[in-house]
């Protein structure tokens, strides 16, 4: 009935016992502050989209949330800085996280983060400078 009502109003529905019956689904869904991670199976196994969900719990660690907000507000910073191209920004914030230091930054809150990024930029900013 719910279905049948929301449908002629034009309402979307997730009858989730009946995937044929959804006009949208659901994604299980892990969030480390604003990184989300979703997986679905369009409504056919959630209970592998809740098994993959616990997978990604177990491979995603909470610092990735320190990890995002800090990378956001250098990122921020970056912008509100004179004479840096798109180009030059796109190379630092790369370097930020590049898999050769990405764990580096387990241990760190997310102000150690910020002040350890901001190094790691005017020290690039500066390299550039001397190259130039």
């Amino acid at each position: 009935m719910v279905h049948a009502q929301a449908t002629a109003a034009g309402v979307p529905v997730n009858v989730a016992d009946v995937p044929e019956l959804c006009s949208f689904y659901v994604p299980a869904t892990v969030r480390r502050g604003s990184v989300c991670l979703a997986v679905g199976t369009g409504g056919k196994c959630p209970g592998l989209a809740k098994y993959l969900r616990r997978c990604l719990e177990a491979w995603l660690p909470e610092w990735y949330a320190h990890f995002a907000e800090a990378l956001a507000d250098t990122r921020l910073w970056l912008l509100s800085l004179p004479d840096i191209s798109a180009e030059q920004r796109h190379v630092i914030l790369a370097t930020l996280v590049d898999d050769e230091i990405i764990d580096s930054w387990r241990e760190s809150s997310a102000d150690e983060m910020k002040a350890r990024m901001r190094d790691m930029v005017k020290c690039k900013l500066n390299s550039g400078k001397a190259e130039s």
